[in-house]
């Protein structure tokens, strides 16, 4: 498995193709306001954790998956995933439960 990083900064990138990688990206702009809303719209991202919309000032960008920043966390301890993350089996996890 791929170890990634990244930060929620302004610029925009997603997961490697295939979902090996784990890179945090943030987009700046939140759903809503891409769409000239104030409300979620059927535009708008869906928290691959919560399933909720996100319209947060970041989206989370992970496996191919929008995330909030709160939703991002290990699969094991739920400690949350802010700087680097690791996938295996589709879930994700912190290193210390990736290396166990």
């Amino acid at each position: 498995m791929r170890k990634g990083s990244g930060s929620k900064s302004p610029s925009s990138s997603s997961a490697a193709p295939g979902g090996g990688g784990c890179p945090v990206a943030g987009d700046d702009a939140p759903p809503a306001a891409a769409v000239g809303s104030s409300h979620p719209s059927a535009a708008a991202s869906l928290c691959a954790g919560c399933g909720l919309p996100i319209v947060d000032r970041y989206i989370l960008r992970v496996m191919d998956h929008s995330w909030h920043e709160a939703c991002l966390q290990c699969s094991v301890c739920h400690a949350p995933l802010e700087q680097s993350c690791y996938s295996r089996d589709r879930k994700l996890f912190c290193k210390a439960d990736y290396d166990k």
